[in-house]
């Protein structure tokens, strides 16, 4: 995912920069929206970039698929599981429910474990720096 913006803070070795609002950028929440079509993102500044320049931003191809596998395959994974795992059990033993119920309502249950699994995931990734958006390149204007 490539990106165009406009330093407007220096933190340290980070850069904030305001990017425009793209059609990509609807469903993700990895900025922060000021109103209207501008968002800031915290970004690596690996090449020395400074307030006011006009940069390229980028993320790893293979990173951004690791971590949309896992805010959407997890839990659909678990969802169909439960559902089938609490059908074979209603079948398998009786539980005073309809099958397709109780698979229902494990589903539900599977689906709140898939969360849970998927914030402890977010924590691990959070520290690794593979999944950070950095500075590729400084536009100079003529």
């Amino acid at each position: 995912m490539k990106e165009q913006g406009t330093i407007t803070e220096i933190k340290g070795n980070k850069a904030v920069v305001e990017i425009k609002r793209s059609a990509a950028c609807r469903g993700c929440r990895a900025c922060y929206i000021s109103g209207g079509d501008k968002m800031f993102i915290e970004v690596a500044n690996r090449v020395g970039a400074e307030v006011g320049d006009k940069v390229s931003l980028d993320v790893n191809s293979k990173s951004l698929l690791i971590a949309f596998s896992t805010v959407f395959m997890i839990p659909l994974f678990f969802l169909i599981s439960g559902f089938f795992l609490g059908n074979f059990l209603a079948n398998l033993t009786d539980v005073g429910f309809n099958p397709q119920s109780f698979g229902f309502i494990m589903s539900l249950v599977f689906l709140g474990f898939s969360y849970l699994l998927i914030k402890k995931i977010d924590e691990k990734m959070a520290l690794s720096n593979k999944f950070e958006p950095y500075i590729t390149h400084i536009w100079k204007e003529n």
